[in-house]
């Protein structure tokens, strides 16, 4: 109501109406997009006729989002392409890094990939002028991602060294701890596994910090992986077993599937095959369990 009342005091100044307009067009984009649009025009019009840039684009970026939102991509590809024309007019930095972000994460969606990380790229170099260390640490990990499925994965392990230097700056363990399990697994499909035990090593170390019981079984099922491949079954188990406790813990149906699975296999090459049989079904039951929910 108090937004409302703002965008129809025609006395307030107009960008404090443009606010607040933006700011009611922006709530419905998430929840009433057709509404979200017409708000979006009358804002476009105001902002077109007093000639602000930045209001020009923040009407075509709400516009975007809200067929976004509806999955519409064409014109939500179309209204953030226009909004950087009108941002790169004033050189609006963190609009365009934005805009750019948000046409890479709807080609991203629609599998094309290699155009979705052209724009990401191009968000990042914007996210670097901003300075923002986190944000450009986002950055880094999400290009990081792009870059492993292209199957790059010296680029992907590049920005990830990168993204975990700065998260460590910024000091979240958290993202730290994620970014060196990511990093980890990125070592493992290289086949360097002497690498990749000791990112997930310092991974449990920050997740040992936040608390993260369900990243630790995560890292456990990793750590079992690396010593099944060296053949070292004991300490696969002991990873395992640990791993199994931090799952249950968290409820973490998918993780406690894997483990067991996994598990069976080292059980299977130690000659435990009584074991190992019985892990295996364990793992299967909850796979079936898994999918059965999913079809309610």
């Amino acid at each position: 109501d108090s937004l409302n009342t703002i965008w129809n005091d025609t006395k307030q100044h107009d960008t404090t109406r443009l606010i607040a307009l933006n700011k009611i067009a922006w709530f419905y984009a998430f929840s009433n997009p057709d509404t979200s649009r017409l708000l979006s025009d009358v804002e476009l019009k105001m902002a077109q006729e007093k000639n602000y840039p930045k209001w020009i684009g923040n009407a075509w970026n709400t516009t975007g989002v809200s067929y976004w939102v509806e999955g519409n991509y064409p014109p939500a590809i179309e209204c953030f392409h226009k909004s950087i024309v009108a941002w790169e007019k004033i050189n609006f930095v963190k609009g365009l890094a934005s805009s750019y972000h948000n046409i890479g994460l709807i080609h991203k969606a629609q599998g094309e990939k290699a155009l979705a990380l052209s724009y990401s790229l191009k968000s990042l170099a914007y996210e670097e002028k901003i300075g923002n260390k986190r944000g450009i640490a986002e950055s880094y990990n999400g290009i990081a991602l792009q870059y492993n499925e292209l199957d790059k994965n010296d680029s992907a392990m590049y920005f990830l060294v990168k993204a975990r230097e700065l998260w460590k700056e910024v000091d979240d363990p958290g993202i730290t701890g994620t970014t060196c399990m990511v990093l980890g697994a990125v070592y493992y499909d290289t086949k360097n596994y002497t690498r990749s035990k000791e990112l997930v090593d310092s991974a449990i170390t920050y997740f040992e910090i936040t608390g993260d019981k369900k990243s630790l079984s995560t890292c456990g099922l990793q750590l079992i992986i690396i010593y099944n491949h060296d053949a070292n079954y004991d300490e696969a188990i002991r990873a395992g077993e640990t791993a199994l406790v931090n799952a249950k813990e968290v409820g973490s149906l998918y993780n406690q599937k894997d483990i067991y699975i996994t598990l069976s296999t080292s059980f299977l090459k130690k000659g435990q095959h009584e074991k190992a049989l019985e892990y295996y079904k364990l793992g299967i039951a909850l796979k079936d369990s898994i999918i059965n929910d999913e079809r309610k």
